[in-house]
C-alpha cells in the first residue's frame, strides 16, 4: 500500500515536474521579450533625455546628416523604410485606380466598340449611271481611303510593327517596356521616341481631336490616362490583326493623306495590295513624323531614307526579312519612284457636272456631311453620252464641225463666240445625262466656270413657252389661239414706248402663229405675251417658271422686265431651260430635273435616292401644238430659205428645235 502511494507520488511528481518545466519555458520567453522591450524603452528614454527640450532645436538635432544616416542604416530605420515604401506603393495603386475610375466615366460616350466604324473612308466617289467612276473627291483637307486590311501587302504590317511597336503581339494595349525604352532613349539625348503602342496611337488618332492629341505635360495627363484605358478596352474587343488593319487604314502618311491606300496611290500610283518591300518600308517610316517625312518635303528626304533603312534593319532583327532582302531594298532609289503631286481634279470626268452635283449635295445634305466625305454618289450621267458631247464641243471650236449655216468655216469664229455649254436631258425622266460647262475645263481664264449654270439670256429660245401660254385656254369670253391663228408682223410701239425690230429689220405682215414661231419673228411673240398679260396678268412668267425655267426674270433688274422678256430679255440657266423644253416634250408635264440617283455614306446607309414626281403645268394640247411647230421642217425653212436641220430630216429624225441669239 505504501509502495503504491509512493509510486503515485512519483508519477504525480513527474507530471508536476513536466508541467512546471513547460510553464517555466513559456515564462522565460515572455520574460525575455519584456526585458528587450524594457531595454528599448529605456534606451529610447535615455536618447530622448539627451535631446534639447525646445521643439525646434530638437527637430534640428534629429535632422543632423550623421544622425539621419545612422538612423536609416539602423534596424529601426530599415523597418521604417519598408513601411514608408509599402504605404507609398499602396497610395500610388489607390491613386492610379482612382484616376482610372474617374476618367472611365467620361469614356462611356466614346464607345470603344465603335472603333471599326470610326475608321472610314473620307473620299467621296462619284459614279455615272452605269457605275463608271467619274471623280474621287478628296476634299481640301486631310483625307482617308479605307480598304479591306486583308488586301494590304503583308510587308506593310511587318514594317510598321518593326519600327513602331516591336512588342505589338505581346502587350495588351500598353507596354511598360516600351515606356521605359522611350524614357532611356530620350534621356540619352537620342531622337525623341514615344512609348505609345500601335493601339494607343490608333486610339489617339480616332477618339481624340487634334488639339487634345497635341496636349503635353500636365495638361496631357487626363488624355493619356483615357488613351491607356481605351487601348486596353480596344485590345479586349478586337484581335491584333484587326487593330493592325485599322491602324494602317487610319495613320497619317504625309500631307493630306491618311491610310496606306491613299499613300500608295499618291506616291507610287498603285494599290496598297501591290506594294513592294522598299515601298512598304518607306511608308512605314512616315507616321512617326508625317510633316518631316512627307515624300514631297524635299528638306526631309534624306531623313526619310535614313529612317526607311532603319525600318529594314528592324525587320531583319525581328526575322521578318533576311539581311540580303534588306540590302537589296536599300539599293532601290526609292525617292525617284515617287509620283508628282497631282491636283484634286486630276483624272476627273465630266468636271462641271460633278462639281454641280457636289454643290447640290451641300445644299440638300449640308456642308458638314459632304465635307466629312466617304459618300458614294451614283449620278444620272451617262459617261458614253458625255464623252460624245465633249468630243463634239471640242470639234466645234476646232472648226472640225461646220456646214452651210457657218459658211463652211469655223462656226465659233463665224458666229463670234469664244465659249459654249451644252446639256442633254432624258425627256421621259428629267434626268440629266450629259453636261459640258465650257469649251474645255482646262481652258485658260474661264474653262472651270460652268456656263451651263450661269444666268444667260436665252434669246428667241424662250418664245415656245410664250406661245404655249397663248395656245392655252385664255378663259372667260377671251379668244383662244391655235397654230393657224394670225398675228401681224408689223412695226409696233408697245406701252412704255417700246418699239422692237426683228433680227432682219424687216416685217412679214400677217402670218400664222406656226410661221411666226418657226421663223422666230419678234413682233408676233411680243404681241402673244401682251395678249397673255391682258387676259391674265403674270401668266406668261408663271408658265415659263412652272415649266422649268425656275428663275427666269428674277435676278436683279430682270425682275422689272416687261414685254422684252417675250424674246429672251431676262437671264436663265441652261440646265433649267433644257428642262423647260423637256416639259414641252412631255406634253406639258413638269418633272424636277435630277442629277442624282442614289447617295450612300461609308456605312452603306442611303442618304438620298431618286424618286420620280410630276405635275401637269401646261395644257396638253398647247404643248403638242408648240412641239409640232418646232418639229416642222417646212415651217423652219422660212427662217433662212431652207431647213437648217436638213441632215436630221434626211435621216428620218423628227426633232423639235428652237434657236436663240442674244447680244
Amino acid at each position: 500500500m505504501v509502495e503504491i502511494l509512493l509510486m503515485g507520488r512519483v508519477k504525480v511528481g513527474n507530471k508536476k515536474r513536466k508541467v512546471a518545466g513547460g510553464v517555466s519555458a513559456y515564462a522565460n520567453l515572455a520574460n525575455k521579450r519584456r526585458v528587450k522591450k524594457d531595454a528599448r524603452a529605456r534606451k529610447k528614454a535615455e536618447y530622448l533625455a539627451t535631446l534639447p527640450k525646445h521643439p525646434v532645436k530638437r527637430l534640428l538635432y534629429r535632422l543632423h546628416p550623421k544622425r539621419l544616416a545612422k538612423y536609416w542604416f539602423s534596424r529601426d530605420g530599415a523597418v521604417m523604410a519598408l513601411k514608408v515604401v509599402g504605404i507609398a506603393l499602396l497610395l500610388i495603386v489607390i491613386g492610379i485606380a482612382s484616376l482610372f475610375a474617374y476618367f472611365r466615366k467620361d469614356l462611356d460616350k466614346i464607345n470603344p466598340d465603335t472603333l471599326a466604324q470610326r475608321v472610314k473612308t473620307t473620299v467621296t466617289k462619284y459614279y455615272d449611271r452605269n457605275d463608271k467612276l467619274l471623280w474621287e473627291d478628296k476634299g481640301t483637307g486631310d483625307y482617308t481611303l479605307v480598304v479591306d486590311a486583308k488586301t494590304i501587302a503583308p510587308c506593310m504590317g511587318k514594317a510598321t510593327i518593326a519600327i513602331e511597336d516591336k512588342d505589338f503581339y505581346k502587350h495588351s494595349g500598353i507596354s511598360a517596356s516600351g515606356i521605359v525604352r522611350a524614357f532611356i532613349s530620350n534621356s540619352q539625348g537620342n531622337a525623341v521616341q514615344g512609348g505609345s503602342t500601335l493601339t494607343q496611337q490608333l486610339v489617339k488618332k480616332v477618339f481624340f481631336t487634334k488639339d487634345e492629341a497635341m496636349q503635353r505635360g500636365l495638361s496631357g495627363i487626363p488624355r493619356k490616362i483615357k488613351e491607356m484605358i481605351l487601348a486596353i478596352e480596344v485590345e479586349r474587343m478586337y484581335s491584333k490583326d484587326q487593330i493592325l488593319g485599322l491602324y494602317l487604314n487610319e495613320s497619317p502618311y504625309g500631307g493630306r493623306r491618311n491610310g496606306v491606300e491613299s499613300a500608295a496611290q499618291t506616291y507610287f500610283g498603285k494599290s496598297s495590295k501591290d506594294l513592294t518591300l522598299p515601298e512598304c518600308s518607306l511608308l512605314a517610316a512616315i507616321p512617326n513624323n508625317p510633316s518631316l517625312y512627307n515624300p514631297y518635303n524635299t528638306y526631309g528626304r534624306k531623313a526619310l531614307v535614313e529612317r526607311q533603312h532603319k525600318v529594314l534593319d528592324d525587320m531583319v532583327s525581328m526575322n521578318y526579312i533576311s539581311k540580303q532582302e534588306a540590302a537589296a531594298a536599300k539599293k532601290v532609289d526609292i525617292m525617284d519612284t515617287i509620283k508628282p503631286l497631282a491636283d484634286q481634279y486630276a483624272n476627273v470626268k465630266a468636271p462641271h457636272f460633278v462639281q454641280m452635283v457636289k454643290k447640290q449635295l451641300e445644299e440638300e445634305l449640308g456642308k458638314t456631311i459632304v465635307g466629312e466625305g466617304g459618300l458614294s454618289v451614283k449620278t444620272t450621267l451617262d459617261l458614253d453620252a458625255q464623252t460624245t458631247l465633249e468630243t463634239n464641243i471640242t470639234k466645234l471650236f476646232n472648226g472640225e464641225i461646220t456646214d452651210g449655216n457657218c459658211g463652211y468655216r469655223n462656226c465659233s469664229q463665224f458666229a463670234g463666240f469664244s465659249n459654249g455649254a451644252a446639256a442633254i436631258e432624258d425627256t421621259k425622266t428629267g434626268q440629266l445625262v450629259a453636261l459640258v460647262g465650257s469649251r474645255d475645263f482646262n481652258y485658260a481664264g474661264f474653262g472651270q466656270d460652268n456656263a451651263a449654270t450661269a444666268f444667260i439670256q436665252p434669246g428667241s429660245s424662250i418664245k415656245p413657252l410664250v406661245y404655249a401660254r397663248l395656245f392655252s385656254n385664255q378663259g372667260g369670253n377671251n379668244a383662244n389661239y391655235g397654230s393657224g391663228s394670225i398675228l401681224a408682223d408689223s412695226k409696233t410701239t408697245f406701252p412704255g414706248n417700246y418699239s422692237p425690230n426683228n433680227a432682219d429689220n424687216k416685217f412679214q405682215g400677217n402670218i400664222t402663229l406656226r410661221q411666226a414661231l418657226a421663223r422666230s419673228r419678234n413682233i408676233p411673240a411680243i404681241k402673244a405675251m401682251a395678249i397673255n398679260e391682258k387676259t391674265n396678268s403674270g401668266s406668261t412668267w408663271s408658265l415659263i417658271r412652272s415649266a422649268g425655267d425656275l428663275q427666269y426674270c428674277t435676278q436683279g433688274a430682270d425682275a422689272q422686265a416687261g414685254l422684252s422678256s417675250a424674246i429672251g430679255g431676262c437671264g436663265t440657266r441652261l440646265v433649267d431651260h433644257v428642262n423647260a423644253f423637256a416639259t414641252l416634250g412631255r406634253m406639258g408635264t413638269y418633272k424636277p430635273q435630277t442629277t442624282i440617283l442614289k447617295v450612300a455614306n461609308s456605312n452603306g446607309q442611303t442618304l438620298k435616292q431618286y424618286k420620280e414626281s410630276s405635275k401637269q403645268v401646261i395644257d396638253q394640247q398647247a404643248a403638242y401644238i408648240v412641239s409640232d411647230i418646232l418639229g416642222d421642217g417646212k415651217a423652219r425653212a422660212g427662217l433662212a430659205g431652207r431647213d437648217y436641220l436638213v441632215n436630221l430630216g434626211r435621216a428620218g429624225v423628227k426633232a423639235a428645235v428652237k434657236t436663240g441669239t442674244s447680244n
